[in-house]
């Protein structure tokens, strides 16, 4: 199981409730849906503030997240997202190590939070979605929870390294319940339903301009 610092945990909530509520205003909507876990926690990646962005969204759950490998090439980085609940996920094969430290989360009554997208993208040119979150989900007979993540990319486009003013909204959506394709085998076919149909829930949360 990843390990989760109460300590760091507290100062970094501190530290982003700061940032959220006063720098990057943030509306959060939709958080009575969210049902007691276990379930796959997943949204649409526009920026590197993703992450940090839903992590404070979820307070006071704590959440364990898969993270790109790379991270782990910093030791200061590698230090402070481990002791955050994250783990390594190579996005270039498929890594059994991550899917089973993901097993072990979600079979621990726990959040698992997966960006099904990979890699960030152009807010408004969302790319297609993976899908690892349907095959877990499958497994362990699991809920989905779809989330929208609205103006990091503004706040924090691409590799810029420091974010500037901008008006952010969480939106957490209704559990995505794919009991169709639990006793049935999962095949090409049927992955690719299941991935279309969270990547409409996804999708479904974003704001009208």
């Amino acid at each position: 199981m990843p390990t989760i610092n109460p300590a760091l945990y507290r100062v970094m909530q501190f530290l982003l409730t700061l940032t959220f509520r006063l720098y990057l205003p943030t509306t959060i909507r939709g958080k009575r849906r969210l049902p007691p876990g276990p379930y796959i926690l997943v949204a649409n990646h526009s920026s590197n503030l993703d992450p940090l962005l839903l992590g404070w969204a979820m307070r006071p759950t704590p959440i364990y997240t898969m993270a790109k490998a790379e991270l782990w090439a910093v030791p200061v980085v590698r230090w402070l997202v481990a002791n955050l609940g994250a783990f390594p996920v190579d996005r270039n094969l498929k890594d059994t190590q991550a899917m089973r430290t993901s097993l072990t989360v979600l079979k621990g009554e726990q959040v698992l939070m997966i960006f099904p997208e990979g890699t960030f993208s152009n807010e408004g040119t969302p790319l297609p979605m993976h899908n690892g979150a349907v095959r877990l989900a499958v497994k362990l007979r699991c809920p989905i929870v779809p989330a929208y993540l609205d103006g990091t990319y503004r706040a924090l486009p691409g590799m810029a390294r420091f974010a500037r003013p901008a008006r952010l909204r969480v939106i957490f959506g209704r559990p995505l319940d794919l009991a169709a394709y639990y006793d049935v085998p999962l095949t090409e076919q049927r992955s690719a339903a299941a991935v279309a149909e969270m990547e409409r829930a996804v999708r479904s949360l974003r704001p009208r301009r």
